[in-house]
């Protein structure tokens, strides 16, 4: 009996496995087959309409963008992964954003110190993605640079580096660039932010040249009263525009940021505020904002999708009253010391995503983005 009882587990165990194994190979073979026709319909196109990659924008949508392409355009990505941790969310991230591209290339601007290289350099030696490049940039070299600004934040200067980040890449002659902090988690295809880039050749002036999300608390509100983790004694709150901008997602235009002395706005500004302030609480978003509050013309205000974000403070209900969950295109951020044991009513269903990417096999993820 106890024989038999064996070869009947066995059996069904086997069938299982097969069962799973040919679930697999049909969702290899769908991923294949979406792409395919996506890189039928979208991939070689002289003049294409904002719609391919739809916004949530209603001006946005009636852009019509008259740039020429040969193939398919190249997406910038910048990232400040410094250590174990940040090293292990950029993997996520990068998973979500390999899950859902279209026909586009992309780049990636990564700023490491030594630890992180090595750990990045050892995934892409395994995972070997067609139309995405690399480059790094050494954190060691630009930190002199931020060093002097007294910081409560938990980041620590790696958010800080943030404000080096636009020079340093201008300086490399990239003109466009989207800025992701590295706890955020794409829910649909990075090219839709990308065009949003055409609103910048949209505007009436020139001086636009960055891209934010307002925050989604009342941090920057007078009279705010909230309840602070611990690293926060008190609360320092640096001048803002209304609720001010979250800087954890960032639209970069550069070509028009070499325009101007960024070093010297932000330096400038920096000083300045912490005469009163004598440190920053928010790293470098309380410099941005700071910015932003006596150059209101360098700001556009994207839409509340493009940084969904997951702390404790965060009222969605107020500053993205028609997000949908699990409806088009968005970005989630888990801007919390505590990341996914905030205590947000969101985070739950988010999570669940953000595990999934988190254990997804990245192998999986090595196909063509079908361009030339």
């Amino acid at each position: 009996l106890d024989i038999r009882r064996a070869r009947e587990i066995f059996a069904r165990l086997l069938c299982l496995s097969l069962v799973s194994l040919a679930i697999s190979s049909c969702i290899i073979s769908y991923y294949g087959l979406r792409d395919g026709l996506e890189r039928g319909r979208n991939c070689h196109y002289i003049d294409s309409k904002i719609e391919e990659y739809p916004s949530f924008n209603s001006s946005t949508k009636a852009i019509t963008s008259t740039r020429q392409a040969a193939g398919c355009e190249t997406v910038h990505l910048t990232l400040i992964c410094g250590g174990h941790d940040a090293t292990r969310d950029f993997y996520t991230l990068l998973k979500s954003i390999l899950f859902y591209r279209s026909n586009i290339k992309l780049h990636l601007h990564l700023f490491v110190n030594n630890v992180s290289e090595t750990i990045i350099k050892e995934i892409f030696r395994t995972l070997i993605v067609p139309d995405l490049n690399v480059t790094y940039y050494q954190m060691s070299k630009y930190e002199p640079e931020i060093a002097w600004i007294p910081n409560q934040h938990y980041s620590h200067r790696y958010g800080l580096l943030k404000l080096v980040v636009p020079s340093v890449l201008a300086e490399a002659r990239v003109e466009r660039v989207i800025f992701l902090d590295t706890d955020m988690l794409a829910h649909g295809d990075i090219a839709h932010l990308w065009s949003e880039f055409l609103r910048f050749d949209s505007t009436a002036t020139n001086e636009s040249f960055l891209g934010l999300v307002e925050n989604q608390s009342d941090w920057y509100l007078e009279d705010a009263e909230l309840d602070m983790p611990s690293y926060q004694a008190r609360k320092v709150s640096w001048p803002a525009l209304g609720r001010g901008f979250n800087t954890g997602m960032m639209l970069i235009d550069l070509s028009r940021l070499k325009k101007i002395s960024w070093h010297s706005m932000w330096s400038d500004v920096t000083e300045t505020e912490l005469i009163s302030h004598l440190t920053t609480a928010l790293a470098d978003q309380d410099i941005y904002n700071a910015v932003i509050k006596k150059n209101s013309r360098i700001v556009l205000k994207l839409n509340c999708r493009y940084n969904i974000q997951l702390n404790d403070h965060t009222l969605l209900n107020v500053t993205c009253p028609n997000h949908q969950v699990g409806r088009g295109f968005s970005l989630t951020h888990w801007n919390s010391p505590y990341k996914l044991g905030t205590k947000n009513p969101w985070a739950e269903y988010y999570k669940s995503w953000y595990t999934t990417f988190f254990n997804w096999n990245a192998k999986l993820l090595e196909r063509s983005s079908g361009c030339l």
